[in-house]
């Protein structure tokens, strides 16, 4: 009878903390780990990062001041692109050193529904050849828009105009509304 009571408390507090960590994701909250990937491992990435659908990529790094006033700008904005169809990748460029302090900016920001990963880039000229990008020397924050098949409509180097990132985003959905050419 003991073991059947301990078993019950066992369960009912993974489903509160199961719970409780679904609300933190909701509410931009903490995130998951955050996986590291090698500049090679990018131009593969981007179909995984996609998921068959238009793609976001987000450079930023907890140490610029700039992506944070621009993360803060855009959180609302980023929140919603799931829904749109839309798959957002926050891509942080930060040294080892500075990893820590992710998670704990992507809380502050609320941000924690939204998909991160680390990029261990020391050199930005492999990923801006990646990119499709080769003008961008890796200053930050930076915003790249791709089209399902990973073809890239829109840089945003330096902070993003919203209503033409909004553009860039709209016409990457109706790319993917609309077949491609065989």
């Amino acid at each position: 009878m003991r073991n059947m009571r301990n078993r019950g408390r066992a369960v009912a507090l993974a489903l509160l903390c199961a719970g409780t960590l679904a609300s933190a994701a909701q509410a931009g909250g903490t995130a998951p780990p955050l996986e590291v990937h090698g500049s090679s491992e990018l131009p593969a990435l981007l179909g995984t990062l996609a998921r068959g659908r238009p793609l976001v990529l987000h450079f930023c790094a907890t140490w610029c001041d700039a992506c944070r006033a621009e993360l803060k700008k855009l959180q609302p904005r980023f929140a919603k692109l799931d829904a749109r169809g839309v798959s957002l990748v926050l891509v942080w460029i930060d040294e080892e050193k500075s990893r820590p302090a992710i998670p704990k900016l992507i809380a502050k920001l609320r941000l924690g529904g939204l998909r991160s990963i680390v990029l261990d880039a020391p050199e930005p000229a492999p990923v801006a050849k990646a990119l499709g990008e080769p003008a961008w020397g890796g200053a930050l924050p930076a915003t790249f828009v791709y089209d399902v098949h990973q073809v890239k409509l829109s840089s945003f180097l330096g902070r993003a105009d919203e209503g033409l990132l909004d553009d860039a985003i709209d016409e990457a959905l109706r790319r993917a509304a609309v077949p491609a050419a065989k």
